[in-house]
């Protein structure tokens, strides 16, 4: 926990998460889990509102370097296919510029 001190709200605390290793499941659901946390924590404590300031994330993940493409579609399969909007026709574009001005 981290204290600090608010000229308009007083002293207060944030929690402090540290996140030791790459993961992007787990970068997915940080949101999800930070609002469990804090609800959790006001469920404990019902006045963590008047000294819980948030949660903040430290990232400690060192030279671990990000997964690439390749890494990410052997662990969770290919993406889904992208919904393409069909190709514009250019003398249509440039009649749209045309009206437009």
């Amino acid at each position: 926990m981290l204290l600090v001190s608010s000229h308009s709200r007083g002293e207060g605390r944030y929690v402090r998460l540290a996140m030791k290793h790459w993961g992007l499941r787990l970068l997915t659901y940080t949101v999800a889990f930070q609002k469990s946390l804090t609800l959790d924590i006001t469920r404990f404590e019902p006045r963590a509102s008047q000294w819980l300031y948030g949660i903040l994330w430290q990232l400690e993940v060192g030279a671990t370097p990000a997964p690439t493409r390749s890494d990410l579609i052997v662990r969770y399969g290919p993406p889904p296919p992208e919904k393409l909007l069909p190709p514009m026709n250019p003398n249509r574009m440039r009649r749209c510029v045309a009206e437009s001005t």
